[in-house]
């Protein structure tokens, strides 16, 4: 067909180039020289480090050039001895075994270690423990116990504390004490970081309990007291920290809320100097052992006893202030927020005054 038309197309024909000459030689003519750093692959010595570390504010491509090694490998070095926790630091700065120890021994025991102690030790129920947990559409930490069962996490896992991820565990409780709290860096299932053993927190339990109860008591009856015995006005209260607790309540309303007129006051329920006196079943003011009960199981607690028989004190901190105090450790650092915000409207009205 091209025939035909008169024409023919010629296609120019180019020799074919040696296998081994790459583009580089046929565009500049030569074959580039590649200088391989001298120490390249060699682990770095004691006098690398230290030469490395005696002139870190030299151009990289300096030091590179003078240990016979890639500036890369340079700066990768160098991000090493600044971390204390590599090898090549402690070596180059003489941390001695005896601080290494140490640092083993302030970390913290995973969740992960804990779920297998209680799981496998033969002495322990695992329905004493309740697990706190993040959840990603939640604000607040959430509790569960330790054998619920899996109704949330998809996946196999049919218990909860086995479906949750170790990063969202938060705390470990046994029997309302506080065990393990990995924001509070507190161990006291295997004692480290100075903690104390789970077979010891056990032991003395009962005591703890005791103590617990009684500051629970004593704090509610002197709120009571200040309420004028109402235990509409104490649930209320109770109720609204709960809130706080559970993230659908903001701190600042909460403490607005509770020294208002309708509830302690401006004063957070300071009683009068008058001394101490008995609030029991005879009270002049009718706060007795019904209206502690009452109170009691308005926020989750019962009375062991069944009678209002530990004095209150009159004069000392505002019944709120004693009340909030009384809040689990698990949530120490909102029972903390709360302290401060109480006591800085306290003293502000102090100042007032």
């Amino acid at each position: 067909m091209l025939g035909m038309m008169g024409f023919m197309l010629v296609v120019p024909h180019w020799p074919a180039l040696p296998a081994h000459l790459g583009i580089a030689r046929i565009l500049r003519g030569a074959e580039p020289q590649l200088c391989m750093p001298a120490h390249l692959y060699e682990p770095y010595t004691r006098a690398d480090d230290q030469y490395l570390w005696a002139h870190r504010n030299e151009p990289v491509e300096v030091l590179a050039e003078a240990l016979g090694r890639g500036p890369r490998s340079c700066v990768a070095r160098l991000k090493r001895l600044r971390d204390p926790s590599t090898e090549g630091h402690r070596r180059l700065f003489g941390v001695c075994e005896e601080a290494l120890s140490d640092a083993k021994e302030t970390a913290l025991r995973p969740a992960r270690d804990v779920i297998q102690r209680i799981l496998h030790d033969p002495a322990l129920s695992v329905s004493d423990f309740v697990v706190g947990y993040r959840d990603r559409f939640e604000t607040a930490t959430l509790e569960c116990p330790f054998d619920a069962p899996n109704e949330s996490i998809r996946g196999r896992e049919r218990s909860m504390v086995a479906a949750l991820p170790e990063h969202r565990i938060e705390y470990f409780v046994y029997r309302g004490q506080l065990i393990w709290h990995k924001g509070q860096r507190l161990d006291d299932v295997f004692g480290s970081r100075g903690g104390a053993r789970l077979k010891d927190v056990i032991a003395q339990h009962g005591a703890w309990e005791q103590v617990r109860k009684r500051r629970l008591r004593s704090a509610r009856m002197h709120a009571l007291a200040a309420l004028g015995g109402s235990t509409a006005k104490l649930g209320s209260f109770v109720e609204s920290l709960g809130q706080v607790l559970r993230g659908a309540l903001s701190v600042a309303l909460c403490v607005e809320g509770a020294l208002g007129p309708q509830m302690f006051g401006a004063d957070g329920g300071t009683l009068g100097k008058s001394g101490p006196r008995m609030l029991g079943a005879d009270s002049a003011d009718g706060v007795g052992a019904g209206a502690v009960a009452g109170a009691a199981n308005t926020a989750g607690e019962t009375n062991p006893t069944g009678s209002a028989d530990f004095g209150v004190e009159e004069e000392g901190e505002a019944a709120v202030i004693e009340l909030v105090a009384t809040l689990p450790d698990q949530h120490a650092t909102l029972r903390e927020e709360l302290l401060l915000a109480f006591r800085a409207h306290l003293r502000a009205r102090e100042m007032f005054e």
